[in-house]
């Protein structure tokens, strides 16, 4: 009988044990809140002082850091957008639209146009430092006329529409 009191006491007091203690990542800090993960997310693009904006009109859809999706115009380069307070679990995500103009559009007085690759990274720097981000290399280049506009259409089938996530945990 006695050793069976002392099985009932250990089974009772790892049973309290297990009830009262929390995942590490939902424990309370002293606020009484729990800790999670806030990013600040950059989105970005391009570089400066190319010509891209005389080959294509460009928009962006990305996620706020309420995970709606916003919707933006982009007429310049570098594009950036960042944004505070998200709180993980996130994926932030960005989708370029591109629409070429047709070659007869392009007025420039230049024999040469300076183009850079349609890249879209994202980079997140969360509330303990960590460092999380896309990679994308993006080449420059300086071509006439006719091959820069091929180089940026044989660039948009690849890209164009294409979504760049990052998941933030």
């Amino acid at each position: 009988m006695e050793s069976m009191k002392k099985i009932i006491a250990i089974s009772f007091m790892t049973l309290c044990l297990a009830a009262c203690s929390e995942p590490e990542e939902n424990k309370n800090n002293e606020n009484g809140t729990t800790d999670k993960l806030i990013y600040e997310v950059t989105y970005a693009g391009g570089k400066e002082n190319s010509d891209n904006f005389l080959f294509y009109d460009m928009k962006v859809s990305y996620k706020d850091a309420d995970g709606n999706v916003v919707e933006e115009a982009v007429t310049e380069y570098p594009f950036t957008k960042t944004i505070s307070g998200i709180e993980a679990p996130y994926t932030a995500e960005i989708t370029p639209t591109y629409t070429l103009k047709d070659i007869e559009d392009i007025h420039s007085d230049k024999d040469r146009f300076t183009i850079v690759g349609l890249n879209m990274t994202i980079s997140a720097v969360s509330s303990d430092g960590s460092i999380k981000n896309t990679t994308s290399s993006s080449s420059t280049m300086t071509l006439p006329l006719e091959k820069a506009y091929e180089a940026i259409k044989r660039d948009m089938e690849k890209n164009n529409g294409k979504t760049v996530s990052l998941k933030l945990e």
